[in-house]
């Protein structure tokens, strides 16, 4: 596998000086080849919640779109697994392509995503979760929220709680509005039937309803335990 990613240029092995001691480092050594506009629009699509539209790319993107997306199909970095529709070929590719970006950049992608997001509202559940990844935990609370709960109305709970967790963290530790979160938490830690997690967030829906002398929250967190 390597050796093929190696020759991908069309050099037989002999032609080669050195050889690549990792999957990762062939797959570095043919991002670098690629050229500085394939590597950046690569960059869009491994940022992208699932696939990236062809749409979407030609919006983020500052270069011309099409012609670089033909490349990289070319040269095996991205497949189309739709009409439209690009991911990366391997996540080896993704990776490599995440770890060339620094932490504030990779941010920055993932709050552009997001935005773009936001004006397509099926998209509504990917933009979340682009601004979860943006680290935007505070300013899109009801978001992370409503998100949450469309992925437990499909059973995907282990992907609503990090939105519930998040929600949470945007919120002074007392803050009551927190005691309308920990029910929902809760819930799809129990579906998940991840019941230390579960636990360990009935402790604190008792503690914070104890503080405000709410009694019957209390019971009802405490009967949960």
């Amino acid at each position: 596998t390597v050796l093929r990613e190696l020759i991908d240029d069309g050099r037989s092995v002999t032609e080669i000086d050195t050889l690549p001691t990792s999957i990762q480092e062939a797959v570095r050594v043919r991002l670098y080849r690629a050229g500085e506009p394939a590597r950046d629009l690569l960059a869009w699509i491994a940022t992208a919640s699932g696939s990236a539209a062809l749409d979407d790319l030609t919006t983020l993107s500052t270069a011309p779109v099409e012609p670089i997306v033909e490349e990289l199909l070319r040269r095996r970095l991205i497949i189309e697994i739709s009409e439209g529709q690009y991911e990366p070929a391997h996540s080896f590719v993704r990776d490599a392509c995440l770890n060339l970006l620094e932490p504030k950049q990779r941010k920055q992608r993932h709050a552009a995503w997001a935005a773009c997001l936001d004006r397509q509202p099926e998209q509504s559940t990917q933009a979340a979760e682009q601004w979860l990844a943006a680290g935007q935990t505070t300013a899109k609370r009801e978001q992370f929220l409503e998100a949450a709960e469309r992925l437990e109305r499909v059973w995907r709970y282990g992907a609503a709680i990090p939105f519930y967790e998040s929600a949470l963290s945007g919120l002074d530790p007392l803050d009551a509005a927190r005691l309308t979160i920990y029910p929902r938490l809760e819930r799809a830690c129990h579906r998940l039937r991840d019941t230390k997690r579960a636990a360990a967030v009935c402790t604190e829906w008792v503690e914070l309803a104890r503080h405000y002398n709410q009694s019957a929250v209390e019971a009802r967190a405490l009967s949960l335990l």
